[in-house]
């Protein structure tokens, strides 16, 4: 025979390709409270980073309705500058 022998061991089966949850480890292992506590700190996370995120999102949109606003209000003032000085010419 010519080159290494291999051995393969499984170390590690995760859910959903490096975002779920450990299926198995070769080497940690733990109980169902652990894995019960941890799954509950993740939907907790993840529910924390939902809520963030919707309220980014309506920042971003108020932030964006009020700079509307004020472009508009701009653009009447000028508007409103534009005809005064107009009307002084006529």
């Amino acid at each position: 025979e010519i080159g290494p022998r291999l051995r393969l061991k499984l170390y590690k089966v995760e859910r959903a390709l490096a975002s779920g949850d450990v299926m198995y480890h070769a080497y940690v292992h733990k109980t169902p409270a652990e894995i019960a506590a941890l799954k509950s700190r993740k939907d907790g996370e993840a529910a924390l980073k939902k809520r963030r995120r919707e309220e980014q999102e309506a920042n971003v949109a108020r932030k964006k309705a009020a700079k509307e606003e004020k472009r508009v209000a701009r653009e009447g003032r000028r508007k409103e500058r534009e005809e005064k000085a107009m009307a002084a010419l006529r």
